[in-house]
């Protein structure tokens, strides 16, 4: 399916993550991208797509932008990425975005910020402890499916090439046939998820 559907994963569970929509995802897509027309590769090249969001959130998602998140408010914006680099690193050239950026520095002071969150210093780390210790890891399976569901979603809306309606809470299209089409592949031979499921033993 192509970088929506990969960096876009890493990208869309921070910007559901934020919104506190874990549990929930777009309600309309309207997409578009660059295809290649051979018979070798087959993953998008350029692309945008816009997303519509509960409460009257705007998501414009973009092969030109930054590699990050830019959340704009009345206030002015902060920009966050997955970058590892410090950022207050003086070799980041003045004008481009630091890892962790805002347009008025106030905007990243930690003075009247009431949520405590839960920290974790690698993914994988967690996921461990979370087993060891009988407990949910920070990113549960269903905040994972609906991450990937709005990713998939994008892809369709860019195929597709005009605007869908999402239901995010039963992962279907509304009232679209041909979008809801393309939510699932013909499974090859064995690798079917009923026959390995038979294989395994699972009922």
């Amino acid at each position: 399916l192509g970088m929506i559907t990969g960096w876009g994963a890493h990208h869309y569970d921070i910007l559901h993550w934020a919104l506190d929509l874990e549990d929930g995802g777009p309600t309309r897509i309207e997409g578009r991208a660059d295809f290649p027309t051979n018979r070798v590769w087959n993953v998008h090249g350029s692309f945008r797509v816009e997303l519509d969001y509960p409460r009257a959130v705007k998501v414009v998602v973009s092969d030109t932008f930054p590699n990050g998140l830019k959340f704009i408010g009345d206030d002015g914006w902060i920009f966050v990425s997955r970058n590892s680099v410090p950022t207050t690193d003086p070799t980041i050239p003045r004008g481009r975005l630091r890892p962790l950026d805002a347009s008025r520095p106030e905007l990243l002071e930690a003075a009247g910020v009431a949520v405590e969150l839960p920290r974790s210093t690698e993914h994988h780390l967690n996921w461990i402890e979370a087993v060891l210790a009988g407990r949910q890891a920070l990113v549960p399976a269903p905040v994972s499916h609906r991450v990937n569901s709005a990713c998939i979603a994008s892809w369709i809306a860019m195929k597709l090439g005009r605007p869908l309606r999402w239901d995010a809470a039963n992962d279907r299209f509304i009232n679209d046939a041909a979008a809801n089409a393309l939510l699932a592949r013909p499974e090859r031979g064995r690798y079917g998820a009923h026959r390995l499921a038979a294989t395994l033993g699972i009922s």
